[in-house]
């Protein structure tokens, strides 16, 4: 009974600071057009997604992590080669 006395005492509730949000710009508010979206880059381990696409397997595999090269060489499953394929058919459409 009295550690708990002594924990609320010595560890007071903070409350997070409260800054005032900006008013809405009005010219923003005129513009009819929808702003843009701008996409992020993919990459993995410095590498673009068009480039990661052209590669084949065994260069991917070399780009993998221990893990993943292991299931990689032991063959892996149906959905992932499902969407290895999908994601390259979709490349060679676009």
């Amino acid at each position: 009974c009295d550690t708990d006395t002594w924990l609320k005492r010595a560890r007071p509730r903070r409350r997070r600071p409260v800054f005032p949000r900006p008013p809405p710009d009005k010219a923003m508010a005129d513009d009819d057009q929808p702003k843009k979206r701008t996409f992020r880059k993919y990459s993995y381990r410095g590498v673009d997604l068009d480039k990661l696409l052209d590669m084949s397997n065994q260069d991917l595999m070399e780009l993998f992590r221990a893990r993943q090269r292991r299931k990689f060489s032991r063959g892996i499953k149906r959905k992932p080669i499902a969407l290895l394929k999908k994601l390259r058919k979709a490349k060679r459409e676009t």
